[in-house]
C-alpha cells in the first residue's frame, strides 16, 4: 500500500471521526425555548460545525400544510461567539471590530465552496444559495436567494413549491460539503 493513500485513508477517517462528533453534539442541541434542531437540517449543521463554521440557528424549512399559518424556508445561521468582554462592555468598538473580523473569516471560507457549489447548479434562480448579511458584526445566513422575493408569494401551493425547492437545494449543497470535507486532502 503506497504511503499516499495510507495518508488519504487516515486524513478521511479522521474527517469522519470529527463530523461523527459533530452529529452527536447536534443530536443534544436546542434553542433557548429547549426546541430540537429539525430533522431536516440535522446534517447540515453537524457537516458545518465539523468544518468549524459556528452556526447560531436553522430551520429546515416548513409548509404548515396541516392548516398552521405561514411557512419557513431552510437556513443555517454562522455566527462567531461574542469576543471575551463583550458582555460587560458592548460599546467597546475594538471588541465590536474583533467579532466583525472572527465573522468574515468564515464568510472567505464559505464563499468559495459556496461559488463552486452554484456554478454546479443547474437549479432556478430562485433557489440557489447565497449569503444574507445578519446583524452588525458580519454574521450571515446561508439560504436560498428566493427567499428574499417570499414577501410576493401569494398561495400557500406555491409555498410549499418553493420550500421543498429550497430544501432540495440545501440538501444538495449538504451532499456537497460532507464530500468536500471528506475528501479535502486527496
Amino acid at each position: 500500500m503506497s504511503e499516499k493513500f495510507k495518508m488519504e485513508n487516515r486524513n478521511i477517517s479522521e474527517e469522519l471521526q470529527k463530523l461523527d462528533v459533530a452529529r452527536k453534539e447536534v443530536e443534544n442541541l436546542s434553542d433557548k425555548l429547549g426546541l430540537k434542531i429539525d430533522q431536516g437540517i440535522k446534517e447540515t449543521v453537524a457537516v458545518f460545525r465539523a468544518m468549524d463554521f459556528p452556526t447560531e440557528s436553522s430551520c429546515a424549512g416548513h409548509t404548515n400544510e396541516s392548516g398552521g399559518e405561514g411557512y419557513g424556508f431552510p437556513y443555517v445561521r454562522v455566527y462567531a461567539p461574542a469576543p471575551q468582554g463583550w458582555a460587560e462592555d458592548k460599546t467597546n468598538k475594538e471588541l465590536g471590530e474583533k467579532w466583525k473580523q472572527e465573522n468574515l473569516k468564515f464568510r472567505l471560507k464559505i464563499e468559495p465552496l459556496l461559488e463552486e457549489f452554484n456554478k454546479m447548479r443547474t437549479s432556478t434562480n430562485d433557489a440557489l444559495l447565497h449569503l444574507d448579511n445578519m446583524g452588525l458584526f458580519g454574521a450571515f445566513t446561508v439560504e436560498s436567494i428566493g427567499v428574499k422575493n417570499s414577501k410576493k408569494i401569494t398561495s400557500k401551493e406555491e409555498a410549499v413549491v418553493k420550500t421543498k425547492l429550497f430544501q432540495e437545494e440545501m440538501r444538495l449543497f449538504t451532499e456537497f460539503l460532507i464530500n468536500k470535507f471528506l475528501n479535502k486532502n486527496s
